[in-house]
């Protein structure tokens, strides 16, 4: 009897179990608050993420602004302690000049490393000659030396020879002389001279001059006089 009397409203807060076809109401605690706290944490992280981002492009905005005003020349300095590496500096300069330039420099630095090839061998070709020119011009030094040598030997042979003739010359005018003398004069003066020089003298007279010469002689002297002559 009391249960008969509930209100409408309490009845339709029961649980309708026992009715068939009625739809289920309720969910567990546990279910309905996991799903706000998976939202609470995926929006965190991308705020997180925004935040970080806003800050780094931030500082990029900064810096750029620095840079460009004049206040702090940060980029220049950067640059140039990044060239100091081996492995950076290519990248470097390529970002200075832009690809194009870069292009075009690294074009000019093949051509330069082209025509330094070419210079080291030109260089090496012009060491060679230079090398064949100093042999030549040590066998043209030699030649010369020993055409020197030579035309002083010529020289020093025809000196002699006219050093002879000069001698024959004088000789031949001191015979011309003793043959205008008297063969008693010329054999007392030619009695002082030796055997040799007065072979010399006699060798070229007339032979009946020389015959009256060798008279006046001395017996003695006239014998080697006259052996000396092959009488």
């Amino acid at each position: 009897m009391r249960m008969s009397r509930l209100s409408p409203r309490s009845q339709a807060a029961r649980p309708a179990a026992g009715r068939p076809g009625a739809p289920v109401q309720a969910r567990p605690a546990q279910a309905r608050s996991s799903q706000p706290r998976r939202r609470s944490h995926g929006a965190l992280f991308f705020q997180t993420v925004g935040v970080v981002m806003l800050f780094f492009i931030s500082i990029g905005v900064l810096f750029t602004v620095l840079q460009v005003t004049g206040l702090w020349d940060w980029f220049n300095p950067l640059t140039r302690r990044l060239a100091q590496w081996p492995v950076l500096a290519p990248h470097v300069e390529m970002y200075r000049l832009g690809r194009a330039e870069w292009g075009v420099l690294q074009d000019e630095q093949a051509r330069l490393a082209r025509w330094e090839l070419e210079l080291r061998a030109e260089a090496e070709r012009l060491a060679e000659e230079q090398r064949q020119l100093r042999n030549a011009q040590n066998e043209l030094d030699a030649e010369r030396a020993r055409l020197d040598a030579r035309e002083r030997e010529l020289e020093a042979r025809r000196a002699a020879v006219e050093r002879l003739e000069d001698e024959h010359q004088a000789l031949q005018r001191l015979r011309e002389v003793y043959e205008e003398m008297r063969p008693q004069e010329a054999a007392r003066i030619l009695a002082d001279m030796s055997d040799e020089e007065v072979t010399v003298l006699l060798a070229d007279m007339d032979p009946r001059t020389v015959a009256a010469i060798l008279a006046a002689f001395p017996a003695d002297k006239a014998a080697s006089v006259s052996r000396r002559l092959g009488l």
